[in-house]
């Protein structure tokens, strides 16, 4: 299924975050650091990642901006325990796509991800046929 990438560091969480997520199929990583978790998208194959907003190194924002800058287009998913709307509207313009508050709900987790997944399928595939307009044809 998918490549995602659980940027977080309660242990808890990244527990009960990866149980729900293996049990739909994906294969899952995960970082318990923000610069942690850049070098992974660096380095392998993401297709969602899951961010904690409260990082012991850097600000959830700021891990966002970071990684908006990583040339592709992987969706950025902000789960954390901040109810505030402050918060919520602050990962949005930083670049998450979504935002959901933990506790996570087990039952509706998967298909409250499952949007981004198939966004980021079709923006791969449309990133990966979409013909190199510079190329200079054969003669």
């Amino acid at each position: 299924m998918a490549n995602i990438l659980i940027i977080e560091d309660d242990p808890n969480s990244i527990k009960i975050l990866t149980r729900v997520l293996e049990r739909a199929g994906h294969d899952v990583m995960f970082a318990t650091e923000g610069l942690s978790g850049v070098k992974v998208i660096n380095e392998q194959k993401v297709d969602l990642i899951l961010l904690d907003m409260g990082l012991p190194d850097l600000g959830g924002h700021t891990v966002a901006a970071l990684i908006k800058r990583i040339p592709g287009s992987v969706p950025i998913i902000a789960v954390t325990a901040s109810t505030d709307p402050a918060v919520e509207r602050r990962a949005l313009s930083y670049g998450c796509a979504s935002y959901i508050t933990k506790p996570i709900n087990t039952r509706t987790f998967v298909d409250q991800i499952t949007p981004y997944l198939n966004n980021a399928a079709e923006t791969s595939k449309t990133q990966i046929t979409k013909p190199d307009s510079t190329a200079k044809p054969e003669c």
